[in-house]
């Protein structure tokens, strides 16, 4: 029965590993589609990258390593009855599922900080920057102990045997840290809206930011439905044969908390097909140097707005973010404090180039012109 499974593989009740692996590539091209478009959006408008990007970026890398564990484990028992799968496949399967974990823990925490370092950047708001930064120690802090105990999940030297009856319960763990992910999911969507509400647009602008940003709902769902399966597939005997669902919920929930930091990059992104936004257009920002030099830019910290301009020239506009996502506005505590930077900053770079040419004192002379009395 083991040489047939290897020789040809099998899509029935007894041998659902194939389908799990179709499925797990599938969506690790969907993952990499997403990152493309966020990032070729990012450099299209701002021609740089970011903490946020860069975290994304890596989280690709061990949602990659949690997809390759993954198809190990599906090709070696995964979907079928312990009968039909030998010891030393068994083995290999334990071996992957405990690499795909810890794959899946830091995939799941970098694409969390990723979108509240994008976050980050929406609002100068001291308050919520703080927020943000508690939400990005204290994910950073239980992902590095979810990590750990699962590193040290049984007796060493063998702490991938899961299987045996040496291990922490696992049960217990794993409840737990998908319901705090799933709170976890819901303050990132908690969150925006509290920025959002305080933003000068529209109300359809906000609508549509909002479902940009509650795409994680369908995150949460997904979580929910994982704690189901992997309730029953714990609570079954054969664990390898009954938890390929579970399996296959862990990687749509890594897809799709991978690809809700991207969503808001995907409408610029889409609508640059048409406007030639990636034939880079030229993008004018408000108190950048037309030298090409931001150090001062920086330094007042205006890099984290930028001025975009309707096509009539008029001095209206709508302020939005550095991050590459337009159409995003300012409340009025926000606008003052850009105005004021951008006051400043203009001041400081035109008191030296103008002082020579500055008019400190006019002198004005009136002359009277009085006809001479011809006698």
């Amino acid at each position: 029965m083991d040489a047939n499974s290897t020789s040809r593989p099998l899509v029935d009740n007894l041998h659902l590993g194939p389908a799990v692996n179709i499925v797990t590539y599938l969506l690790l091209v969907i993952s990499a589609l997403a990152l493309i478009a966020r990032l070729s959006t990012k450099w299209a408008v701002s021609h740089r990258m970011n903490l946020d990007d860069i975290l994304i970026g890596v989280s690709l890398i061990f949602l990659i390593g949690n997809g390759i564990g993954t198809s190990f484990e599906a090709s070696n028992g995964l979907g079928s009855p312990e009968d039909y799968t030998s010891p030393d496949r068994l083995d290999i399967a334990q071996k992957a599922l405990f690499a795909a974990e810890l794959c899946f823990i830091v995939s799941l925490c970098l694409s969390k900080l990723s979108a509240i370092a994008f976050l980050r950047h929406l609002t100068p708001d001291s308050r919520y920057m703080r927020m943000c930064l508690w939400y990005g120690i204290f994910t950073t802090l239980w992902s590095v102990v979810a990590f750990v105990v699962i590193a040290f999940q049984c007796n060493l030297p063998k702490v991938w045997l899961i299987l045996g009856d040496k291990c922490i319960n696992r049960t217990i763990f794993w409840t737990v840290f998908l319901i705090l992910e799933i709170f976890l999911n819901l303050l990132l969507i908690l969150i925006p809206l509290i920025i959002m509400w305080r933003l000068r647009v529209s109300r359809m602008q906000k609508v549509a930011l909002g479902c940009c940003f509650g795409f994680r709902i369908v995150v949460v769902a997904a979580l929910v439905v994982q704690v189901v399966f992997l309730g029953q597939a714990f609570a079954a005997v054969d664990f390898i044969h009954h938890s390929w669902k579970a399996t296959l919920l862990s990687e749509i929930v890594l897809c799709l908390s991978y690809v809700a930091p991207c969503v808001p990059y995907l409408r610029p992104f889409l609508e640059s097909l048409d406007s030639g936004m990636l034939r880079n257009e030229p993008i004018r920002r408000v108190g950048q140097v037309e030298s090409g030099n931001n150090s001062l830019v920086n330094s007042l910290g205006l890099n984290r707005l930028s001025n975009k301009f309707t096509k009539g020239g008029s001095g209206s506009g709508s302020y939005g973010t550095d991050s590459g996502v337009g159409g995003m506005g300012t409340t009025a505590s926000e606008e003052r404090w850009y105005n004021q930077k951008k006051g400043g900053a203009k001041r400081s770079m035109e008191s030296g180039a103008s002082q020579s040419k500055i008019i400190k004192k006019t002198t004005s002379i009136t002359w009277v012109h009085e006809p001479e009395n011809v006698v």
